[in-house]
């Protein structure tokens, strides 16, 4: 089972995940969207064991301001699948990333946006193969203080024999 940082998993269940959709009749400052799909590209949520899958985010800056967000210099959007609360892949599993603070910009009507190919990433060995069962993707990504955002749901994810 992979271990990821604390900080990070404190940020997702801090942050949300899955995506409702955008209210139509709200305004938001930022608006998410993310889906899970096969490797076709066709939205999905069952998988057979040893299948990948597609997992991708987007934010787009709805407002007039140039948003700055830090961290370190690992990818801003962070997947995540986990099953009964635990992190059993994530996007940047195998990868190691500088202990360093850098700034990024996201101004207006730019966009933020993340892709993987689940569940496992190209620097893990062995693969990652999940085992039939349950599961929730999730993601990670910047905030922005006093800025609103769509609200964004885990997705489960079903994985068979």
């Amino acid at each position: 089972m992979k271990e990821f940082p604390t900080f990070a998993l404190v940020v997702a269940i801090i942050t949300g995940c899955g995506v409702m959709g955008p209210d139509p009749a709200a305004t938001y400052d930022l608006t998410a969207n993310f889906f899970v799909t096969d490797s076709a590209g066709k939205a999905e949520t069952h998988f057979v064991s040893g299948e990948s899958f597609d997992m991708s985010f987007s934010m787009v800056n709805n407002s007039r301001d140039t948003l700055v967000y830090y961290g370190s210099p690992q990818p801003p959007v962070v997947f995540l699948i986990l099953k009964n609360g635990r992190v059993v892949a994530t996007s940047i599993d195998g990868y190691a990333f500088p202990e360093v603070v850098v700034g990024r910009v996201l101004f207006p009507g730019d966009t933020l946006s993340g892709y993987w190919r689940a569940p496992t990433t190209p620097a893990q060995t062995p693969p990652v193969l999940l085992s039939p069962g349950t599961y929730q993707a999730e993601v990670v990504f910047p905030e922005f203080k006093d800025k609103t955002i769509n609200r964004i749901e885990p997705i489960s994810l079903v994985i068979e024999k």
